[in-house]
């Protein structure tokens, strides 16, 4: 009985304080459509795959949901030890290399001038081109009472078909250089 007591306490205490004081957090990307055959929602479905990671990118030539790659896995851990030797070698070859440079001023930041950056692999599941974009837009929404903050900024993707995305930014000037970026000015 007394567990009983304390459950419908905190209960209670959870109603009047409005549940959480920490909030929930916004969702990062929120999806809007008229039915379920809306472009978004046929492109979402398409793309939907257990433990995958998406990326809406846009860009002033078209919108497209992208997959991030798991990172390539190094398949040659194993061998003898005299190439293990010869990797370890390199290692602290270009280690050492890197560090002189840096003393020297010609490598500014983590990577060296002039060299591709790494990036992780993405393959491309849906694109929309530009044309079928209707409109881009920086909006203003207020949350409901159980998010924190309450107040966000999202850039309104809608399509042809009504249908659409809005990117959900934290403040004012993050949404603007979002709109700015998309438009090319960023």
């Amino acid at each position: 009985m007394r567990e009983g007591i304390e459950r419908f306490g905190v209960a209670v205490a959870d109603v009047v304080s409005g549940g959480d004081d920490s909030g929930a957090t916004p969702p990062r990307v929120v999806y809007f459509g008229q039915s379920p055959q809306a472009r978004i929602v046929r492109a979402l479905e398409a793309s939907c795959k257990p433990d995958t990671e998406l990326m809406w990118v846009l860009t002033t030539h078209r919108l497209g949901l992208l997959e991030v790659l798991a990172p390539e896995v190094d398949e040659d851990s194993g061998g003898s030890l005299w190439s293990k030797a010869r990797k370890f070698g390199a290692g602290v070859k270009d280690f050492s290399r890197d560090v002189a440079d840096i003393f020297q001023g010609k490598q500014l930041g983590e990577f060296a001038a002039n060299t591709p950056i790494p990036v992780r692999g993405v393959t491309a599941h849906v694109e929309f081109p530009a044309q079928l974009v209707r409109s881009v837009a920086a909006t203003k929404r207020k949350l409901p009472s159980d998010y924190r903050p309450r107040k966000v900024f999202p850039l309104r993707i809608e399509l042809d078909d009504g249908s659409g995305l809005e990117v959900i930014a934290q403040t004012e000037e993050a949404v603007a250089r979002l709109q700015a970026m998309v438009f090319g000015r960023a």
